[in-house]
């Protein structure tokens, strides 16, 4: 409790002077640096959230793909839209960039995600 006491005891604030300008300037400097480390953080991490869904995306399409494979004959699909057509997806996923580009939050078309011979799928926008 004496430590509370001397500290509204102190002559600056008895007085009506506020901080001193080194006091500020140091308060600025601080908050500047924890700014220049947090903000760029932030911004990555949509970045790698996004990159996640769409590996997420990619690994659904292509486990269906490799139903698909094993189910006719050993051709894989020619796109996604033939995965939804044949009932192995509900919908086509897309891809969260493109999704968030298009403005509706849908994707728009199936044509984000292209399966080739081997069925391996890519992404337009990440590969």
């Amino acid at each position: 409790m004496k430590m509370v006491k001397t500290m509204v005891d102190d002559s600056r604030l008895k007085n009506g002077h506020g901080f001193t300008l080194v006091e500020m300037l140091i308060v600025l400097f601080i908050i500047g640096a924890l700014l220049l480390v947090i903000v760029p953080n932030l911004t990555d991490a949509g970045v790698d959230a996004q990159e996640k869904a769409c590996d997420a995306n990619k690994k659904l399409i292509a486990a269906q793909a490799e139903n698909y494979y094993l189910n006719n004959g050993n051709n894989y699909p020619s796109d996604v839209g033939e995965l939804v057509a044949e009932g192995y997806l509900s919908e086509p996923p897309a891809c969260p960039v493109l999704a968030a580009d298009d403005g509706r939050g849908t994707g728009g078309s199936s044509d984000h995600y292209h399966i080739n011979s081997q069925g391996e799928v890519t992404c337009e926008h990440h590969g």
